[in-house]
């Protein structure tokens, strides 16, 4: 009991501290209900990084190096903040509490005469915890421009994005035989006919028209057709629109508008690297 320590047993869960003070005065007494109780407990060492500048204990790059003071002489260590996930580690710790302990700057000489040539105990060092940094959530609906088509309009798009996801999936991903290949051929070719009926320059479509065309299995037959198909994607891509917006338009990643028009340059530019390097290995 008080004022010596007490040994509570590991997983012990919610304890109570029950303290008993008594007075004459019950005034003097009522006035100790919101007494702030400063307990103290054992929790192990805590490694702290010591740097040779401020500037270095911030950025925390590298540490203090080793150096012999002559009499008189005096020299600066920054001592940072002890690691955030060490200390989350730490049952019970809470922001406000103080962490004590003890720091030594002298390197211990074994077999040194009148002593271990430190100082016993080393020196008192503390540090306040300070409160969590809070997670900032990014709003994505504060991102994403305004959609202002109808919603004509947009059944109409997603409607064609199942169409080409469907033709996606008529292309194979390995060489398969010949026979196999050529039935697969002529049911992508009815079903591209129907769905770029009114959609002849749709990009998307021209990319999968692309990539079957340079499909493994009888590519070689269809090297001209390659080169087409790339050709066609080309004459739809504006290359000096997109080499001047790389080249000098400031992406605001907070403006809606902004991300909308970044995220259709990417997907030009990524179009528009498929069809040069398809067309390049055809004319190899």
């Amino acid at each position: 009991s008080y004022p010596g320590e007490v040994t509570i047993p590991a997983n012990s869960g919610t304890l109570t501290l029950r303290t008993q003070i008594r007075h004459e005065d019950p005034q003097a007494l009522e006035k100790l209900n919101q007494q702030v109780v400063w307990v103290e407990r054992k929790i192990g060492d805590v490694s702290l990084s010591v740097h040779n500048s401020h500037m270095s204990m911030v950025a925390n790059v590298g540490t203090f190096s080793k150096r012999v003071l002559k009499p008189d002489q005096s020299t600066a260590a920054f001592v940072s903040a002890p690691n955030l996930e060490a200390l989350g580690k730490l049952k019970g710790l809470q922001c406000g509490d103080v962490l004590e302990g003890n720091i030594s700057y002298e390197a211990a000489k074994s077999g040194a005469r009148g002593g271990a040539s430190k100082r016993p105990g080393g020196y008192p060092i503390s540090y306040v915890v300070g409160p969590k940094a809070l997670e900032v959530k990014k709003d994505e609906s504060k991102t994403e421009a305004e959609d202002e088509r109808t919603e004509g309009e947009k059944l109409e798009e997603a409607v064609l994005k199942l169409k080409v996801s469907t033709l996606e999936k008529l292309i194979p991903k390995h060489s398969t035989n010949i026979t196999q290949a050529k039935e697969d051929e002529e049911k992508f070719t009815k079903l591209y006919q129907a769905v770029s009926d009114g959609n002849e320059k749709h990009l998307p479509l021209l990319m999968v028209h692309l990539q079957k065309q340079d499909a493994e299995t009888l590519r070689e037959e269809r090297l001209e057709q390659v080169i087409q198909a790339s050709n066609a994607i080309l004459d739809e891509i504006d290359e000096t629109k997109l080499a001047l917006y790389y080249g000098g338009t400031y992406h605001d990643k907070e403006d809606p508008e902004s991300v909308k028009e970044r995220k259709e340059m990417d997907e030009l530019k990524g179009q528009l690297a498929e069809a040069l390097g398809r067309k390049a290995r055809a004319l190899v």
